[in-house]
């Protein structure tokens, strides 16, 4: 079906196949939501504070959404809420960007003692993802602060022997871990961006983990 077939149906036959669709049949959202997308981009993604547009279907209704240079809750308000009968969805960039920045700050000033200049110059390797000028910026955001950063606490030797094997994954998860311990009962372990956060409980379990390391080499 084409997007313009699907404008022409009456909202009960479109309310009808919603509901098939996203109960059974998620794919047949592509087709129209990518035109969606690219007719959105061609009137609206000039925009100087559009940094581009795409499609989800991981929502609870298929939508476009389009990432912006705002900092939240600031919104494009030009932009409209729905188009072509899709939701239009605007996320802040600049509040994922600050948010990441500011939680590997920490991280390595904390626990490696970094100076400043040093954790811009780590940081700067990432620059297109966390200005969302990869080709998949939303998976760039999808993965957790965490996932990036712990690399930086892992022996550069270690990486280089290892890199991709099961023994990197390992000392990789439980560095994570000993930086965001799992959650115990009903009660939920402080993050490295909560100003509770124990980092010197941090840096003892960082310790323990690659001393384990250590002596295993």
């Amino acid at each position: 079906m084409t997007l313009d077939k699907w404008l022409t149906k009456t909202p009960k036959d479109r309310n009808r196949l919603r509901r098939r669709w996203v109960g059974h049949d998620l794919i047949r959202w592509n087709p129209l939501l990518n035109e969606a997308c690219q007719r959105f981009e061609r009137e609206f993604g000039k925009h100087p504070f559009v940094v581009r547009v795409g499609g989800s279907l991981s929502r609870h209704e298929p939508a476009i959404e389009v990432l912006t240079w705002l900092r939240s809750p600031q919104r494009i308000e030009e932009l409209p809420d729905r188009y072509c009968t899709f939701w239009v969805v605007q996320e802040s960039l600049l509040t994922k960007k600050e948010e990441r920045l500011n939680y590997w700050t920490l991280v390595l000033q904390h626990l490696l003692g970094w100076p400043k200049s040093r954790i811009r110059s780590w940081s700067s390797k990432y620059e297109d993802h966390l200005n969302g000028q990869s080709e998949q910026p939303d998976i760039f955001y999808h993965y957790a602060p965490a996932s990036y950063v712990v690399r930086a606490l892992m022996p550069k030797r270690f990486v280089k022997e290892f890199a991709g094997t099961t023994k990197y994954w390992r000392l990789r998860n439980q560095l994570w871990a000993a930086l965001e311990p799992p959650e115990r009962g009903n009660r939920v372990p402080a993050k490295p961006t909560d100003s509770i956060y124990d980092w010197t409980a941090a840096r003892n379990r960082v310790r323990k983990v690659l001393s384990k390391y250590a002596s295993r080499s």
